[in-house]
């Protein structure tokens, strides 16, 4: 087999592990996955589509959410083909997301341990920024 065939051939067999542990079952639009470990992140409202996935490199604080110079926001993205459209793992989440910039959705992955709870914070950026 070909240096190429092999890489293929495991990309596609990780990429199914990946589904699998995350229980997403892909249906008819095909998203890519984007890792953002090491990021902190956090769901503003409930998992559906009139919610925001806000992610940072940096620990979000109610100054950086109110500058929002380090933080970025995407809508969750819904479709008609999933059941759910977060999936969380043991230690990592999958969220499907619309981006807002040129069409793009995408899988985000993120790391559980690094996930913002704070309400506190959640509605500050609902407040700041709103619904993207």
């Amino acid at each position: 087999m070909s240096k190429g065939l092999k890489l293929i051939s495991k990309w596609d067999e990780l990429r199914k592990q990946v589904h699998e542990y995350f229980g997403y079952k892909e249906d008819w639009v095909c998203l890519p996955m984007e890792t953002h470990l090491g990021e902190h992140w956090m769901i503003c409202g409930p998992e559906n589509e009139r919610s925001s996935v806000v992610n940072s490199k940096e620990e979000f604080t109610l100054s950086s959410i109110s500058a929002g110079n380090s933080i970025y926001g995407s809508r969750i993205y819904t479709q008609r083909f999933l059941p759910k459209w977060v999936y969380r793992g043991e230690d990592l989440t999958m969220i499907s997301v619309e981006t807002g910039c040129d069409g793009n959705r995408i899988l985000m992955i993120f790391e559980n341990k690094l996930e913002c709870k704070d309400d506190t914070l959640k509605n500050l950026y609902n407040e700041c920024w709103g619904l993207l």
